[in-house]
């Protein structure tokens, strides 16, 4: 995996002067010249993505983690207030954060409400969901 993201950047690097000169010089749009000013609009970007070799190539991780909660937007009607389904909502979206973060979503729920009483507010962000 590391290898192709260090042929990706050799190639980035190899053609960045090309994809200037060819993007600005472009007078009209045919397919290929929109394909490279597409990818000189997003060279940064690219950059910032080929650094993190870590980084995940799309979000399906994510994607599939919130799907608890658009299930539970269909299955959760009987909230016949916004009163229930206010709280509701930030239980789940707590429950899914702790997920992705790989803590135990009870064990965060046990201890969270016992440490909120004696944490000082200024250190709130400490009892986020985060490993």
């Amino acid at each position: 995996m590391y290898v192709a993201y260090e042929k990706a950047v050799a190639l980035l690097n190899k053609h960045e002067h090309t994809i200037t000169h060819v993007t600005f010089w472009a007078h009209s749009r045919r397919t290929f010249e929109k394909a490279l000013a597409y990818v000189f609009e997003r060279q940064n970007l690219l950059r910032v993505f080929l650094s993190n070799p870590d980084m995940p190539f799309d979000t399906s991780h994510l994607e599939r983690a919130l799907r608890v909660i658009a299930m539970g937007r269909k299955n959760h009607l009987v909230c016949w207030c916004e009163l229930g389904a206010e709280p509701l909502g930030i239980l789940q979206s707590l429950m899914v954060t702790c997920r992705i973060q790989g803590i135990n979503p009870y064990t965060y729920l046990v201890d969270v409400p016992q440490r909120v009483g004696i944490h000082l507010a200024k250190d709130v962000f400490d009892l986020v969901p985060r490993v």
